[in-house]
């Protein structure tokens, strides 16, 4: 029977849905030389494998890649584990985990899965002093002994930072880097690839070459870049085919020039997802050091803080997720008790004055 038949035949069929499904049309993809665009129609109860014995080669191909692309908008943001508008979330983050914290890294990312967090992020130069790939490696082991905790996990990491260099983003660089990267991970496909910084002595237009060559050959789910400016990240963006998915920045109440050199509203423009990286500028907002630069910063934090009922902590990241980008803070800690509490921050929304105090605090001055 023709693929024609099977439509017809379909018709009356209280199962049948009479909603077209025209994929071209659709997509606004091209249809290649010979393939067509007919009405088909899917089942309520959608059967891949049924559909499939429909047997248009061509469709099917076609939409097994549109199934699978991530779109770039908060619906592909989500897709990926990162916060949209009206829900805030975390990703957890490997770069203080050395190769042999089997059991620690288990037991955290374990913590970290039960209570949501499905994104989690490495590099090749995480893995503690002398332990390039030790993170990936990590989670190569960890995904070998216990499969199941990267069920519905979005896995990135980035590449591009060369011991000795110290960057490289050349294309022959770059695509060794993320195979070495899939077979230390022990996957065929990394979900979201990242430039770690920003190479000048790559020209944009090669960089974005071997990207684009990365996600059509499969290794690649999504793009990203890590520590551009926004003019970086334009000039890469002007000869991609694929879209920039995410850029991951430094941002906290402790560092707060993505407010303010166009970085945050270049993502919000675009549509880019945003991870901060050191949410907590590196636990200082959490130290008590007296009388340094962050003094004001905290003493705000814990005026704040305790109008809500949280901890400073909670009230740091806070600070960070109220941003309307929306920002998805990287928590790194590696104990069980201050990822909880870290987590508190979901159920605090500062008001407009108390996010403003926090940044004025961190300026040293009232905004104009």
């Amino acid at each position: 029977m023709t693929a024609a038949a099977h439509c017809r035949a379909a018709k009356g069929n209280p199962l049948v849905s009479t909603l077209p499904f025209r994929p071209f049309a659709r997509t606004g993809l091209k249809a290649p030389a010979g393939a067509v665009d007919p009405p088909f129609l899917f089942p309520q109860s959608f059967d891949f494998l049924q559909w499939a014995r429909l047997k248009c080669d061509t469709l099917i191909a076609l939409s097994i890649k549109v199934f699978l692309a991530i779109p770039n908008d908060a619906e592909g943001r989500s897709m990926l584990g990162l916060s949209i508008a009206g829900q805030r979330r975390f990703a957890y983050g490997f770069w203080r985990y050395r190769e042999d914290e089997i059991d620690a890294a288990t037991q955290m990312l374990s913590l970290a899965r039960e209570s949501g967090i499905d994104h989690l992020d490495t590099a090749d130069i995480y893995g503690g002093p002398g332990g390039f790939g030790g993170a990936e490696r990590l989670l190569g082991k960890i995904r070998a002994r216990a499969p199941g905790l990267f069920a519905g996990a979005i896995v990135a990491t980035k590449a591009g930072v060369e011991r000795g260099s110290p960057y490289n983003s050349s294309r022959a660089y770059i695509t060794a880097a993320c195979e070495a990267s899939l077979k230390r991970l022990g996957v065929e496909r990394i979900d979201l690839f990242y430039i770690h910084r920003p190479d000048l002595l790559t020209h944009p237009a090669e960089l974005a070459a071997t990207l684009d060559s990365l996600v059509s050959s499969g290794k690649a789910g999504a793009i990203g870049v890590s520590n551009f400016t926004p003019a970086h990240l334009d000039s890469v963006a002007r000869h991609l085919k694929n879209p920039i998915r995410a850029h991951q920045i430094e941002f906290s109440a402790a560092h707060v020039p993505p407010l303010f050199d166009g970085t945050l509203d270049q993502a919000m423009g675009q549509g880019i997802a945003v991870a901060a990286w050191s949410p907590l500028a590196g636990g200082r907002l959490v130290a008590d050091e007296a009388n340094d630069a962050l003094s004001p910063v905290r003493e705000t934090l814990d005026r704040i803080a305790a109008h809500h009922g949280v901890s400073r902590t909670a009230a740091a990241l806070a600070f960070v997720q109220r941003h309307p980008a929306p920002i998805t803070a990287i928590l790194g800690t590696k104990t069980p008790a201050r990822l909880r509490d870290s987590l508190r921050a979901e159920g605090v929304t500062l008001t407009r004055a108390e996010w403003y105090a926090i940044l004025e605090a961190r300026l040293g001055h009232k905004m104009p």
